[in-house]
């Protein structure tokens, strides 16, 4: 299962701010926010399992830790 992720900002000495949305929305959610985070982090908007352009996940109920463990492991690709 795989969580989705949109980066803006191509500088990779800046810190990474990273995004996640509430259930039931999308990493979209922080589209106003981004262009101002972006002059001072580079910038990773995450989809959830089944939100935005991540996939459906099975019928798997994810916990609050397997999805930040998801999320750390994508960081980390």
């Amino acid at each position: 299962m795989s969580i989705g992720s949109h980066v803006f900002g191509d500088d990779p000495n800046k810190p990474a701010l990273v995004l996640v949305h509430g259930l039931g929305s999308a990493g979209n959610i922080w589209k106003t926010l981004i262009p101002d985070l972006m002059r001072d982090f580079r910038v990773f908007a995450i989809d959830l399992p089944g939100h935005g352009d991540a996939p459906v996940p099975n019928s798997k109920k994810l916990s609050p830790r397997e999805l930040a463990s998801m999320i750390l492991d994508h960081m980390e690709e």
